[in-house]
């Protein structure tokens, strides 16, 4: 019997969920609900500058979630790699 690569598949899955939540609720919910709150604080506000902040947030909303899409993306490859290699170890052992 070769020894192979031993993979915890409970514990990646467990881990990749956990960073997603993460990702989600922390990251991308308050960067979406606290953008949103400061525009709408300013919806009564006029002027250029006023103007500029607004359209400013709306983009680091917009990046934000960009880098949140990329980061979740990035662990489901984590988790399908984790596949790929527990499939690999088990042809080496059979």
């Amino acid at each position: 019997m070769a020894n192979g690569i031993k993979i915890d598949k409970g514990l990646i899955d467990q881990n990749v969920s956990n960073m997603k939540n993460i990702i989600n609720n922390n990251i991308l919910n308050e960067a979406v609900t606290k953008g949103n709150e400061i525009i709408n604080l300013l919806q009564n506000s006029e002027g250029e500058f006023v103007e500029a902040i607004k359209d400013e947030i709306g983009m680091e909303i917009e990046t934000i979630t960009s880098i949140g899409f990329l980061l979740n993306t990035f662990f489901d490859f984590v988790a399908a790699a984790a596949d790929d290699f527990i499939r690999v170890d088990e042809g080496y052992n059979h």
